[in-house]
Order: structure tokens, then C-alpha cells, then sequence
């Protein structure tokens, strides 16, 4: 407690007040009127709070040269860290009966709570995009066989003018595939509109993600594939002299 005042500083710190310069040995002091203290060493930046925030600037004193009325404690363990709260708690009142031992947790459990409410709320909003998805499957499935349908003369003209089973087919999957495409396409400019809206509910991941925004037209563009396959082979199974004499 006697020994001179000293401090550890931040990154950020160090660079908001002695940027280009080494804070090794320069001071600071806690308010106008408290104690100057000696920058003795620099560590990196911290979240001590919000893990989707930028932390703010921190320095770190010595417990004995700054009076506090709450302190946390972190324990490293080998095993089950909740078999030792227990434990931990008696050394501590060993050490000060009057002191009292509250709001102990497993690291997992203050990181669970951290991040409940954005889980929750990306799995909520994956429940919804998987939704979107199968409904958009069965839609497109709807849409290519009832075109399908409405063209069956047309198709069997075309197969008794000589076109073969596969033609069809890939006219059939190519009519599918243009308004999916078009829907896939103002589907990514929307997504990369509403990036910063989503930016609050992520952590360490971009908004602008090259994985998602690559793997979510495949996804949708491969549910495109399969949904219109099976309207494609019925019409290439069409008998042309049925579908010609269809009205």
C-alpha cells in the first residue's frame, strides 16, 4: 500500500492519449484530484461486459492502492469448477467471516447469459428462414407444374416435331430457374440493405459474411433444382398425340 502508485493500461487507452509514443513510465490519474499513478506495462483490450461492443478504455490498479467495495475473483480449475464453489466459499470466510460471498458462476454460464438473447433470437429468425425455405420449395413446385400444365399442347407439339425427353426437361427447369434467379438476386441487395440492422445480433461474425451470403443462393437455387425436376420429367413424358388432341 506504501509503495509508489502504478497503473496498467489498454491499447486503446495508450493509443487515445499517448499515441506513436511508449506509455512506459508516462502518468495518469483517477478524477482532478486523485493520485497520479505510473504506467508500468500495457496489455490488450478486454470485454469485460458486452461481447458484441467495443470495450472502452481501462487501467488496471493494484487492489491495495485503490479502495473498492465489490471484488470479483476468477478461479482457473482442473475439474468441475461448481464442485469448488463450495469450497472457495469457505476459504473466503475463513479469511473474513463479515465477508459475504455472492453471484458465483461458471464462466460458460455468465458467456450463456451473455449471448441468450441473441441465440434466441438467431435461432428464431433461422426457424423462420428454414420456413421460408420449404415454403418457397413447395411454391416453386406449384408454379413450374402448373406451367407445365397449361403448356401441355405446346410441349407435345414439340416432342412430335421431333424434341427429345431431355429438351424438355431442361425447358421446363430453365422456365423455373429465371424467376428464381431474379428472386435469388433481389433477395442478396435486400439482404446487404438490412446488414446493419443485423450487425447488433452478431459476434465475430460479418454482416456481409462471404459464406452465408455465397451459401444461401446455392441452398436456394439447389431447392429451385429439385423442386421443378419432378414437373419436368411429367412433361417429358407426355404423349405428343395425347397432348395435341387436348383442348
Amino acid at each position: 500500500r506504501e509503495a509508489p502508485q502504478v497503473t496498467i493500461v489498454d491499447d486503446k487507452l495508450a493509443a487515445r492519449f499517448w499515441p506513436g509514443e511508449d506509455p512506459l513510465g508516462k502518468r495518469l490519474r483517477r478524477g482532478n484530484d486523485g493520485p497520479w499513478y505510473t504506467v508500468i506495462g500495457v496489455v490488450a483490450d478486454e470485454k469485460e461486459i458486452e461481447l458484441n461492443a467495443e470495450p472502452p478504455i481501462t487501467a488496471y490498479f493494484p487492489l491495495e492502492q485503490l479502495v473498492v467495495g465489490i471484488r470479483y475473483f476468477a478461479v482457473r480449475t482442473a475439474g468441475d469448477p461448481v464442485s469448488l464453489i463450495p469450497a472457495i466459499t469457505r476459504e473466503v470466510r475463513s479469511l473474513d467471516a463479515d465477508l459475504p460471498v455472492f453471484d458465483v458462476s461458471t464462466m460458460e454460464a455468465r458467456l450463456e447469459s451473455a449471448l441468450g438473447r441473441r441465440r434466441f433470437a438467431m435461432v428464431l429468425l433461422g426457424g423462420f428462414a428454414a420456413v421460408a425455405m420449404v415454403l418457397a420449395g413447395i411454391g416453386i413446385y406449384g408454379v413450374t407444374s402448373y406451367w407445365a400444365g397449361q403448356r401441355t399442347r405446346e410441349i407435345g407439339i414439340r416432342m412430335a416435331m421431333g424434341a427429345e425427353p431431355g429438351a424438355i426437361r431442361r425447358l421446363v427447369v430453365r422456365q423455373a430457374a429465371v424467376p428464381v434467379g431474379i428472386g435469388i438476386g433481389v433477395g442478396l441487395v435486400a439482404a446487404f440493405g438490412l446488414t446493419r440492422l443485423m450487425s447488433t445480433l452478431l459476434f465475430r461474425v460479418s454482416p456481409t459474411d462471404a459464406i452465408s451470403f455465397g451459401l444461401v443462393p446455392l441452398i436456394l437455387g439447389a431447392i429451385a433444382l429439385v423442386a421443378s425436376d419432378r414437373p419436368a420429367r411429367q412433361a417429358a413424358r407426355v404423349d405428343p398425340i395425347t397432348a395435341v388432341r387436348q383442348e
